[in-house]
């Protein structure tokens, strides 16, 4: 008989997420893990209710550093998965608070805490993404006028990870493209299938790279284990037109697709109208003029050095999209008067 596996206790910062709550249900499958989450007092986690059992809930918030040293004790390893984007409705002021203060915080409970590593989710908005040559982890920041506010505070948040590390923690970061899941339908690239079910007449003239959240899970539980202590990872499964991506997913609903390219003079026009909506309440304002620049841009990402720690990590990019819009429309079968 071979010896049973210590158990190892790691900590997901962002449980709730659809990042931290995707690692949640791939850890649990895990025996050897000891799981803690963290969630903030007003989160729900009824998403996760089938997991009550397996999972230690720890109430915090990466403001607070003393709630962070009290999850901590006796943690090897924190996936940081916590953050915030503009698409949460989340002003820059927060993004910052959040998104570089809070993985300040979690950097130094790490060390005063005795954690081995962290794994901490970027993103590719953290690259320089101004060339027009292919984009992989080599591309280091620079100053633009054209980066968002969570750009920066995620490049930031990747100099207090490094700061860490420089201080006898492990660190790795993945850099994520867009993701790609289900359940949480209005925020990120899972609003797109709500827009093109009632009828989206334009696409973005753009390109952008997709990714899996269940492929990023898969690697950032690898690279818990294997990957070299200050490596970034960019974790991208194609490059895409926004026209194909749109046109695929209204094909996998079975609806029109959008029918004409959104033309430049338009973009201005469309992030007044979108800033309007948001003082009226209706809408958080996405759509504000660096956002209308990047999905204009056409961005490569090469994702090759992922596949050298993880061959065979991306599943085709044709299968999520069925797959979300089979979520997406049972999730309308379930509530009916979500379809509006």
């Amino acid at each position: 008989m071979s010896p049973r596996r210590e158990s190892t206790t790691v900590l997901v910062t962002g449980a709730t997420g659809l990042m931290g709550s995707t690692l949640l249900r791939l850890l649990a499958t895990q025996s050897h893990f000891h799981i803690r989450a963290l969630r903030r007092a007003t989160s729900t986690t009824d998403h996760l209710h089938d997991l009550a059992p397996l999972i230690e809930w720890r109430e915090g918030d990466l403001l607070d550093v003393y709630s962070l040293e009290e999850a901590m004790t006796n943690v090897a390893i924190v996936f940081h998965c916590a953050g915030l984007t503009h698409s949460t409705g989340a002003s820059a002021q927060q993004i910052y608070q959040t998104n570089v203060e809070g993985t300040a915080n979690v950097v130094n409970a790490a060390l005063y805490s005795g954690v081995r590593r962290i794994v901490h989710v970027s993103s590719v908005a953290a690259l320089n993404r101004h060339s027009s040559q292919p984009i992989d982890e080599t591309a280091d920041w620079e100053s633009h006028p054209h980066n968002s506010s969570y750009a920066e505070s995620k490049h930031l948040a990747e100099m207090e990870l490094w700061r860490g590390m420089a201080e006898g923690l492990e660190a790795i970061a993945v850099l994520p493209t867009y993701l790609l899941g289900p359940g949480f339908w209005d925020r990120g690239p899972a609003q797109l299938f709500p827009m093109i079910y009632r009828g989206l007449p334009f696409y973005p003239q753009g390109s952008a790279g997709f990714v899996d959240v269940r492929d990023v899970a898969h690697f950032m539980v690898q690279a818990a284990s294997s990957a070299p202590s200050g490596q970034r990872y960019i974790l991208n499964a194609v490059n895409l037109s926004w026209q194909a991506l749109l046109q695929a997913i209204a094909s996998a609903l079975q609806v029109p697709s959008p029918r004409y390219a959104l033309p430049l003079w338009a973009h201005p026009l469309v992030s007044g109208v979108s800033w309007l909506r948001s003082r009226l309440g209706k809408k958080n304002h996405i759509l504000t003029r660096k956002r209308m620049h990047q999905l204009a841009r056409c961005y490569h990402y090469d994702a090759r050095k992922s596949l050298q720690l993880a061959p065979n990590l991306y599943r085709p990019w044709q299968q999520t999209v069925a797959e979300l819009a089979a979520a997406f429309l049972q999730y309308l079968r379930d509530k009916p008067h979500n379809a509006g």
